[in-house]
């Protein structure tokens, strides 16, 4: 019989957040900087904006994007915030 698939990926918690970020690349470099985060993957646009980056603060991975203008959470009156 086949063995059960893990539905969390490897080294993820149940909860993983994801922000959303006026400046993704400012970011990241402060995480670095001042939390010591490691950068795992990174995935840019054609216009340089981050689609999709994922730091590790610790043992808890943060995934993290540019905000795209007016689909983002401040034009929207939203939360940068959500949960994986």
């Amino acid at each position: 019989m086949a063995k059960a698939k893990r539905a969390i990926p490897e080294g993820h918690h149940t909860v993983t957040p994801t922000l959303s970020l006026d400046d993704a690349v400012q970011s990241i470099a402060w995480y670095k900087k001042a939390l010591g985060a490691d950068e795992i993957s990174r995935a840019v646009g054609p216009d340089g904006k981050i689609l999709h980056a994922e730091v590790r603060i610790g043992d808890s991975p943060i995934m993290l994007h540019d905000a795209m203008g007016a689909k983002g959470p401040k034009a929207l009156g939203g939360s940068p915030a959500s949960l994986w």
